[in-house]
């Protein structure tokens, strides 16, 4: 009798472990579903040949050229002022677009348009990737502050992105991308330094 006990607990246990492993093998992918959901750009940083970021009074733009990349500081009625960017700072930036993740994402009729400030975002940022160009509108806070509104290429979606992304991330100056090195030279080609 003890052995038939036994068995009918390990064949339990069996239907059990079973099931649980069919539902949990569901769920996995509705995960993943719903996280490649929040992503709402998706770019290869190396592919990426120019952002440029549109503030209400002035704008900074990278290019790439050749192996590098040149910075343009623009401002309404003047001439842009170019220089060197900084490699670092510049693979930070296209990093951010690599996959570009919201905290949430809404339709437009579910939010009050007016307190997301995408009507006069902050912030407009343009990455161009060969012929395709994408603009991520930055707007307001969201009263708790942990996030911003944004729009994607003029979409009915909104989307919340964090505010420590956005800001370690669009608030970007010259003075943040400029190359900051006095002397650019071969080391392995210096003879000696006087």
């Amino acid at each position: 009798m003890r052995g038939r006990g036994t068995l009918v607990l390990l064949v339990l246990f069996a239907v059990v472990a079973g099931y649980a492993y069919l539902v949990e093998r569901k769920r996995l992918p509705a995960e993943e579903r719903e996280a490649k959901a929040k992503v709402i750009l998706a770019l290869d940083p190396a592919r990426i040949s120019a952002v440029a970021f549109d503030y209400a009074d002035s704008g900074v733009a990278l290019e790439r050229r050749g192996a590098g990349w040149e910075l343009a500081r623009l401002r309404p009625g003047a001439e842009a002022v170019r220089y060197a960017a900084d490699e670092s700072a510049v693979r930070e930036v296209t990093a951010f677009f690599d996959e570009l993740r919201a905290e949430r994402v809404m339709v437009e009729a579910d939010v009050d348009t007016a307190a997301t400030g995408l009507a006069d975002p902050w912030v407009r940022v343009r990455v161009a990737m060969g012929d395709t160009e994408h603009t991520l509108a930055v707007g307001a806070q969201n009263p708790t502050r942990s996030a911003y509104y944004a729009r994607l290429d003029g979409g009915r979606a909104i989307a919340l992105l964090a505010t420590w992304t956005v800001d370690s991330n669009l608030k970007r100056t010259v003075a943040s991308l400029r190359d900051r090195r006095l002397a650019r030279f071969d080391p392995e080609a210096a003879r000696r330094v006087e």
